[in-house]
């Protein structure tokens, strides 16, 4: 009866112009580096009280060797649980802030169709699209439109 016309637009293309997904990157390096920093220091730490622990172990008595491997353990643990913490802060902000890209470029698609002229808006990523009519690429549009959105959500903001 109709044609059934598929837009689309390239992912990444938009991870890489689009400011919100530019700031995440950003935000991820700067978690990143002080996660490495954080680790760093307290595996220096550890290592340092081994290290103290060898050198002096043989003069230490009973109680001062338990107290000296409960401080490792407990040294060890903390190590431990700091990792997954930031694991799991690192974890929660990647996912949180793709959610809320998601949400604009879904936002962004049901605007810019509210005149019917697509029936399927999609993300083309690699192995997904085999074929594309390079005339339905709606990304320049897509980009303009969702840092222009982001650009007016972000000056609310302050």
């Amino acid at each position: 009866q109709g044609s059934c016309k598929i837009a689309y637009f390239e992912m990444d293309s938009v991870a890489a112009n689009l400011e919100k997904a530019k700031e995440m990157q950003g935000e991820l390096e700067k978690k990143e580096e002080k996660m490495n920093s954080e680790m760093n220091r307290l595996q220096n730490l550890y290592q340092q009280k081994y290290i103290n622990f060898q050198q002096h172990g043989a003069t230490m008595t009973s109680s001062q060797l338990d107290a000296a491997r409960n401080e490792l353990g407990q040294l060890d643990q903390t190590i431990k649980d700091t990792k997954a913490s930031m694991d799991q802060d690192y974890k929660t902000y990647y996912v949180q802030t793709q959610q809320e890209i998601l949400a604009m470029i879904r936002k962004f698609c049901s605007e810019y169709n509210k005149d019917k002229k697509y029936a399927i808006i999609i993300s083309n990523e690699p192995g997904l699209v085999f074929y594309k009519d390079s005339t339905m690429d709606i990304t320049k549009d897509l980009l303009y439109g969702l840092n222009k959105m982001y650009g007016k959500k972000k000056s609310e903001k302050k």
